[in-house]
């Protein structure tokens, strides 16, 4: 079926509202046609497997987010889930800016590299991190009859690569970055792509509902229609899937192109809908 951008200008988010059944439902087909591609290659690089793993949670949200939408009883049930929406929307953008940002890097930089391989630090360092602790659940890792094989299997893949992470003017041999990039934080990501002003609207404007500050447990999420936060949820699994493709050279069909060409135009720069800030 072809998408008519002109009836269904929400995907373009010039008239942002409920998303019509059959947009989602071609959300859908987008996610299952990259997802499935991906795995479906038997070598995949560093790189897309990052890119496939921060599509899938990005798809993850989305399938999250229409639900707690289209599964409100009322629009006082769907006003109370605002919070939950508006965290979830802050989750995606975090997931499309690292995505974009090994998608346009070039693979000199082996941004793919440095993130699949951030797992053995993280895991790693919690790992080591909870058992160090006094309390009945750090007692139930430090006697679990798998850490005699685990905790050596976490140290070795931890030495491995933690040469890829250590801090400029590390304390000790084991003190590395608390982020996989090297840049010093996720704004600053944000700017090196170009999509600086987002961090504002979506990190900044989202981060109360997410921490429950009081302002947002006070006066709710800004843009607090959840019906309007999944309609910018749908702008960035348009742009996640346009850098995947890309990038990875992945075949899909007209509908779904169709919806990423209207869902991945600037949203900062072209939405006319005015909105109580």
């Amino acid at each position: 079926m072809a998408i008519d951008r002109q009836q269904h200008d929400t995907m373009g988010l010039h008239r942002i509202g409920e998303i019509p059944t059959e947009i989602r439902s071609a959300v859908d087909q987008l996610c299952r046609e990259i997802i499935g591609a991906l795995y479906a290659r038997s070598r995949r690089t560093f790189d897309e497997n990052a890119l496939l793993g921060l599509f899938t949670r990005i798809a993850g949200s989305w399938d999250s987010l229409c639900a707690l939408v289209g599964t409100s009883r009322n629009d006082m049930h769907l006003q109370a889930r605002a919070h939950d929406c508006a965290a979830i929307l802050r989750c995606m953008y975090d997931a499309y800016i690292q995505l974009a940002y090994i998608a346009v890097s070039p693979e000199e930089e082996q941004l793919g590299e440095l993130y699949c391989e951030f797992v053995h630090v993280e895991r790693f360092k919690v790992s080591t991190e909870a058992v160090k602790q006094e309390n009945a659940m750090a007692r139930m890792v430090a006697n679990s009859p798998m850490r005699a094989e685990g905790e050596p299997r976490n140290r070795r893949e931890f030495d491995r690569v933690k040469h890829l992470y250590i801090k400029p003017k590390p304390k000790d041999a084991d003190d590395t970055r608390g982020k996989w990039y090297r840049l010093s934080n996720l704004r600053q990501v944000a700017e090196k792509i170009g999509r600086g002003d987002d961090y504002v609207w979506f990190v900044k404007r989202y981060g109360s509902s997410v921490h429950s500050g009081p302002f947002a447990v006070f006066h709710g999420p800004q843009c607090a229609d959840a019906r309007i936060i999944e309609g910018l949820a749908l702008h960035y699994v348009c742009l996640a899937a346009k850098n995947v493709v890309q990038k990875c050279q992945l075949p899909f069909s007209e509908r779904s192109q169709a919806l990423v060409r209207g869902g991945s135009i600037d949203m900062v720069n072209s939405l006319e809908t005015p909105v109580d800030t």
